[in-house]
Parts: C-alpha cells; structure tokens; sequence
C-alpha cells in the first residue's frame, strides 16, 4: 500500500498493521469501523465545523476503548491534527487540538469515556486524568479540576513526569481561581522542577509538552503581577514569554501575552492604545484560527470601551463574547460577562439590572471559591446601593468586598482607586453632582 497517505489516520493504521482475519469476531465489527474511519479518503466539506474536522479519530477512539486497546487510543489521542491559514502552519496532537478549539466538553466526554472502559483493567490512567482535569478546568469547574490534580500528586513519584504535570496544573488551577497563597509558591515549585526536567534531557518526547507547561506557569506569574498591579514585571515576564513562544514557534499560545498587554493599558487608562492593541489580538487570533481567544478578547474589548464610555461598542461586545462563552461551556467566562454586564448598566445608571448582573456573577463565584472575582462583584453592588441612597447596604457590602479582597491577597490603593475611577463613583462621593450618569 505504500506510505503516501493524506491523512495522518490512514499513516496510523498502516502502521499498526492490524489483520482483520486474526481480530477475533466479538471484536471484528470494532476494527472495521476504525478502518473505515482512519482510511477514509474523503476530506470533510469545506464549510465543517472544527469537531467534524476530527470525527474520523474521535469515533475510532470509541470503537478502541469498546475493544479495550489502551496502545490505540493512546496513539489516536496523540495524533498530530494540522492547523493550515495563509499565515501559519502547525500541528497539535488530537487532545490538545481539541482545547485550542474550544471543544473542551468533547474531550470530557471522551476521556470518561476512557476511564471508564479501562478504569478495572490495572493500566495506569493517570495521563488521562489530567487530560480530563483540563477538560473540567477549560468549562469552569476548576475546583473539580484542582481535586484531580491533586490526587495525582498524593499519588505519584515526586521525581516523576506525571507529579511535575499534576503540580504544574494544580498551581496554575490555584491561581485562576485566586488562591494565591497556595497557587504563586506551588507555581515557583513546579517551575524549578520543570526547567530542571528541560535541562535534563531525559525524555526529549516530553519537552514540548513540559515546555508549554512552562509557558503556561510564566503566563499565570504574569497573570498575579498584573492583579497586584506590578505592570512592569507582568510585562518583563510577558515578553520572556513571546521569546520562547517565537523561538519554538509555538503559535498555539501567543494571544495571551497580547492580550495582558491590553489589559495593563486599559488598567492604566490608556484607553484607546489598550483598543489597538486587543484588535491586533485578535487579529492575530484570527489569523491562526483561535476562536475561544475571539472571545476572550472580546470581553476585554467590551471593558475598554465601557471605560470610552461608548456603552453601545461596550453591550454590543459583552454579549457577543457572552455568547462565545455559552457555546464554549465556559462557567467561569459566562460569569465574567455577567460581572461586565453589571458594571455596563451601573454606568448607564441602570442600577436594578446592575444588581441583578452582579448577583448572578456573584452566586456562582461564591460556589466556586473564587475569592477575588466574589470579592469585584460586591464592590459593584456596593456602588449599586450607594447609587440608590442605601447607605446601610453600601457599608456592609463595602466593608464585606475589601475583606474578600485581602483574603485574596491582592487589596492594594490602586485597585481600589481604579475601581473608584472605573465607576465615577469620586462624583457622588463628593456629592458635586448628583444626575445619573450618561
């Protein structure tokens, strides 16, 4: 038959040299249908949705795991999935293609499925675990998520790969629900143990795996620093990102150091050079066909023209990316827009539908322990009652958001004052005017 296949599927199966007639009959009908899917010649139609593009390997991954070939499915998890625009070309293996794509439910899906077909058979499942961890985290639920994480590690080897991935993505799941105190030192940790892994050499399969994880934690590090308002180390660490990123050609994750950068000039009030650059984001996004990062950047656009005061740019673009959000399962994304929805209507001196926003955003972050995003929405359904001549419950709730803050770590006077300059709320302190505002 020869080597000269199109698809990486058909490469596969070639090499796996299955012979049908030695399959045994209760699993024969298994083997022809993964044939048949794999050695498919038809390439999908041109206007086919990203999981269609890869449902050759995701039903030959249901076939494997009903004929319990745990070496087949781990090949067809790893099958490199190419990403062709006229800009870049690159490839990723099959579970992570399905990240970067947003079809995060998909891989949960399939990485239960997996679990529960080889869960009595004694293989390890370990790999699929994290898989399944990143799944959860990528919908929301990352307290689920940090569970797994670390249950791997009670149970693993500290010297082995499987421990430094499991500590890896439990501190960067730390420090996206903003447990700093645990998230920032296990981050320091992973990263010593990860660059140690690199300079090793020992397993060179493995390095671009450990390198995007490295990438990952330096992004996360950025992350804090930009919370604590450190723009200048969140931007020395940024850039230390996009040079590895350029220098590996790692195109898959060069948005978010673009868009920290948006995101700083915003917080600095640089608004119209914050817009700039989340456009060239997402143009860059664009280009390299990353739609849950549309989204992303999206939402942030949204905050930077909320704060131009163009509230209809603003609306428009908080519901697209709310949207985006719904379709991608992202809880923690659809909650975030529902916080900017809150602070939209605030400033057009919608107070009831601001509450109602803000509680939305609240209850489900509450649920989720996620101190510093509870901590935002309280601050905003302070400014609410004061807005509304609540007094009492302007105080408590403000005194109840600035304690969330500091158990999150990261109360400082100038995330105070820009939540202050954020919602002109220095006007109605000072009682100098008392219209709504526009």
């Amino acid at each position: 038959m020869g080597n000269n296949f199109k698809e990486p599927g058909q490469l596969l199966w070639a090499e796996w040299g299955i012979n049908l007639d030695e399959v045994p009959f209760e699993q024969l009908d298994h083997y022809i249908a993964v044939e048949n899917y794999l050695m498919d010649d038809d390439d999908p139609p041109s206007n086919a949705t990203d999981l269609e593009n890869v449902e050759r390997y995701t039903k030959s991954l249901h076939h494997l795991c009903e004929s319990k070939d745990w070496n087949r499915v781990q090949s067809i998890l790893t099958v490199p999935i190419s990403i062709n625009t006229t800009a870049v070309s690159f490839a990723l293996p099959l579970c992570d293609y399905l990240i970067f794509k947003g079809l995060s439910p998909k891989l949960l899906e399939l990485t239960n499925e997996i679990i529960n077909s080889f869960q009595d058979t004694g293989i390890d499942l370990r790999s699929i675990r994290i898989l399944k961890a990143k799944a959860l985290g990528k919908t929301g639920n990352l307290p689920e998520a940090s569970r797994i994480y670390e249950e791997l590690c009670l149970n693993s080897s500290q010297n082995s790969e499987i421990y430094i991935e499991a500590k890896a993505n439990l501190a960067i799941s730390q420090v996206q629900r903003e447990l700093y105190q645990e998230g920032i030192p296990n981050l320091k940790c992973s990263l010593r143990l990860i660059e140690s892994f690199l300079e090793s050499g020992t397993n060179l399969e493995s390095n671009t795996n450990f390198l995007a994880l490295k990438i990952d934690i330096l992004s996360n590090l950025a992350y804090f620093q930009m919370n604590l308002g450190k723009f200048e180390e969140a931007r020395i660490q940024d850039s230390q990102i996009l040079q590895i990123l350029e220098e590996h050609r790692m195109f898959h994750k060069i948005i978010n150091p673009l868009v920290h950068q948006g995101i700083m000039e915003r917080r600095e009030f640089r608004i119209n050079e914050s817009i700039a650059t989340l456009e060239k984001a997402r143009a860059k996004a664009i280009e390299i066909q990353d739609e849950p990062a549309l989204v992303w950047i999206d939402h942030h656009l949204s905050w930077a023209f909320r704060m131009n005061k163009n509230y209809k740019q603003a609306e428009a673009f908080c519901k697209t990316s709310l949207d985006g959000y719904n379709n991608l399962e992202d809880q923690r994304g659809i909650t975030d827009s529902y916080e900017l929805l809150g602070f939209i209507f605030l400033d057009k001196g919608e107070n009831h539908q601001a509450v109602k926003n803000f509680n939305r955003a609240f209850d489900w972050r509450k649920k989720n322990e996620n101190l510093q995003g509870a901590a935002s929405c309280i601050m905003g359904l302070a400014i609410s009652y004061w807005r509304q001549r609540q007094f009492f419950k302007f105080i408590k709730t403000l005194l109840e958001g600035l304690n969330l803050y500091r158990k999150a770590g990261v109360l400082n006077w100038s995330r105070i004052y820009r939540l202050f300059k954020f919602t002109r709320w220095f006007r109605h302190l000072l009682l100098t005017d008392k219209k709504k505002p526009i």
